[in-house]
């Protein structure tokens, strides 16, 4: 039994380092991610239960064990919890209520039984039942989840959930088979607790830490992408997602459409309401724009009140039809600031693919139509106000 006393102890270690690894987690994360404190708990409660099968003094019926059933039950629970937090789905309270009914008078039979080895076999057969069944859900649901996100590590976690709620469902037919028989159900514990267990929760620990930690990444990564004010795409993040989307449409020979598009005026936004209302204008503005953009186009704000539009597989026509839908929803007047409508205007240079070789040349091409246009506006504009100021005089 040293070999088993060895591979309880140094799995009760490695639950404290993941514990430990799940707070440092839970306290770097700016958002404290209740996944991460629930794995670190169970985790935490892993290592109880662990450390309870050290010292137990060997009988069925110590106390040792009535608390080692109870926590390994709470490991799974919390275990489950952690990757209903982590997708942001719900726990299933129905199911979670209907396992409780089993589990309870079930353990407290086990609890009052005489027969300490019998009260053993009823213990186990409860929290097996409920482990099973809690693990059991958590899995499936991540399975779709991994499915419809097409993820291998979040896949590879909903494998080992999958396992340990079979192993821990394992444990009721030689538990119901063996009441009424001596030592049958203690061959087939020992398998399970002391060599299927251990891998599955010390993968499962890895598994979670690495969705963590590539939450943690690609959050940051978010951050250096996109505009705090608007949310959108900022030029880094623009021109990263433009490089890629050229070269997909350069190797198949697709459509590609740019459009840089200028804010009229805008100046007068902000004497008007201020620099916090013309952040605020920018905002709704920001969030109109993207309503019109369809699934496979981006955007992103260049600086200041310019914008960049790109659409794949979209030709001059698809172009003007965006342009004109998005002047026409401005123009409807929907953003309004202090009970004000502020209808904005804008100028716009567009381009399509005309063979160039890099996705730079199709931006320098676009904003040089913008320059051109918005130099005829303001000659346009100035020739308006001439002609007005005559016929005053």
């Amino acid at each position: 039994m040293i070999g088993a006393w060895v591979i309880v102890v140094t799995a009760g270690v490695t639950c404290l380092i993941m514990a430990a690894v799940f707070a440092i987690f839970h306290q770097s994360d700016p958002h404290k991610s209740d996944a991460s404190a629930f794995w670190g708990w169970s985790y935490l409660v892993g290592a109880i239960a662990w450390s309870l099968n050290v010292m137990r003094d060997g009988t069925h019926g110590s106390v040792f064990i009535w608390l080692n059933n109870a926590t390994f039950l709470g490991c799974a629970i919390l275990l489950s919890c952690g990757i209903h937090a982590f997708f942001g789905k719900r726990l299933p309270q129905k199911l979670y209520m209907v396992a409780a009914a089993f589990w309870l008078p079930l353990y407290t039979y086990g609890l009052i039984e005489a027969d300490a080895y019998q009260s053993f076999l009823l213990r186990s057969l409860a929290t097996g039942m409920v482990a099973g069944i809690v693990l059991g859900h958590a899995s499936i649901m991540a399975f779709r989840m991994a499915r419809a996100h097409g993820d291998r590590v979040e896949f590879a976690t909903a494998c080992f959930y999958g396992t340990l709620a079979v192993m821990s469902m394992a444990l009721i037919p030689p538990a119901v088979i063996g009441i009424g028989k001596d030592n049958y159900f203690s061959s087939i514990n020992f398998i399970i607790l002391y060599v299927i267990e251990p891998p599955l929760v010390v993968g499962i620990g890895m598994c979670c830490a690495l969705m963590l930690m590539r939450r943690v990444v690609n959050e940051l990564r978010s951050l250096a992408d996109c505009d705090p004010l608007t949310g959108l795409l900022n030029r880094r993040g623009f021109m990263s997602r433009f490089d890629a989307i050229f070269e997909n449409a350069v190797a198949r020979g697709g459509d590609l459409a740019l459009v840089i598009l200028d804010i009229d005026r805008f100046k007068e936004v902000n004497n008007r309401f201020g620099h916090t209302g013309g952040d605020r204008v920018l905002v709704e503005f920001a969030d109109i724009l993207r309503e019109h953009l369809k699934p496979g186009q981006i955007c992103g704000r260049q600086g200041g009140e310019e914008f960049a539009i790109l659409l794949p597989d979209c030709g001059n026509e698809d172009v003007r039809e965006f342009v004109e839908g998005l002047r026409a929803d401005l123009a409807s007047g929907r953003i309004v600031m202090d009970g004000r409508t502020v209808k904005l205007t804008f100028t716009t240079g567009h381009t399509t693919y005309l063979g160039e070789t890099t996705a730079f040349e199709m931006l320098r091409r676009a904003d040089g139509h913008l320059n051109r246009t918005r130099l005829v506006d303001e000659a346009r504009r100035s020739t308006a106000q001439s002609r007005s100021a005559k016929l005053m005089a």
